[in-house]
């Protein structure tokens, strides 16, 4: 198993909604996928129809667990659920919360995810993780427990002092906790060529390239806020503007598969 972290720093790019495409894309072309929520706020489990603060357990428990706070849940396959997608869940709770907290004061704090992942890695082929919008001890394990990480940027508001503080920590991660480590690639959101700030952007993203991929954009449309609405992934939608978006998230789980096959 692989294991994709969906990181960046601000939010509001279309991280959550990445990884529910994404991981939607991938499991249509057969590849056994479980997307895990690894924030706190639980917005990729709201997505997915799962209350949070009606669910019996989530990742929490085995996070907490490994902490030495008693649970009753302390395997990750105790917690995953399945989903009407094609994909299993890692569902997250505001609980989770406590983790950055806690596992401050233990030995290998930054190892406790991967150690998790690993109960399921004979169990799917990739788990695509979103993360946390700030720089916590959770986004730290995930960058840890990872073999690549993904980066969504949005266009309208992308900074190279933000994007250098970012790469400088998964570098940070890299040099001292996960030297397999790699970039998977930066992905361009809520494109709209007719926007100055996008013209801006783009030019920034030629910079960029001299050194990171750089993904194909997703197109900015309407649907996405639908598609959120409804629980229902992009593809889902029924309209040109939609397609065009999902063309995005193809192109990216192709580059997964490819990968894989390394």
């Amino acid at each position: 198993m692989i294991v994709v972290s969906v990181v960046n720093r601000k939010g509001g790019v279309g991280k959550t909604t990445t990884v529910f495409n994404l991981s939607y894309a991938l499991s249509k072309k057969d590849v056994r996928t479980l997307a895990v929520d690894f924030d706190p706020q639980a917005s990729l489990t709201s997505i997915l129809g799962f209350d949070p603060e009606e669910l019996e357990t989530g990742i929490d428990a085995p996070i907490l667990a490994e902490a030495g706070i008693p649970q009753d849940k302390v395997s990750l396959r105790d917690v995953i659920v399945k989903t009407d997608m094609g994909f299993d869940l890692a569902p997250s709770r505001d609980q989770l919360e406590l983790a950055n907290i806690i596992l401050t004061s233990k030995i290998g704090r930054e190892l406790v995810l991967k150690k998790k992942l690993r109960e399921v890695s004979d169990d799917y082929d990739v788990a695509v993780v979103d993360c946390q919008t700030s720089i916590s001890l959770l986004t730290i394990n995930a960058l840890a427990a990872s073999d690549y990480v993904l980066i969504p940027v949005e266009l309208a508001y992308l900074s190279m002092q933000g994007f250098n503080v970012l790469m400088n920590i998964i570098l940070e991660v890299k040099q001292n906790i996960n030297p397999d480590l790699k970039i998977l690639g930066i992905l361009p959101t809520k494109y709209d060529s007719r926007l100055t700030t996008v013209k801006k952007a783009m030019n920034i993203l030629d910079k960029l390239k001299e050194h990171y991929y750089v993904f194909p954009p997703v197109k900015k449309t309407v649907a996405f806020d639908k598609s959120v609405e409804e629980g229902k992934p992009i593809f889902l939608m029924d309209s040109k503007a939609a397609a065009d978006a999902g063309k995005a998230y193809e192109f990216v789980a192709d580059k997964i598969i490819e990968v894989m096959k390394e």
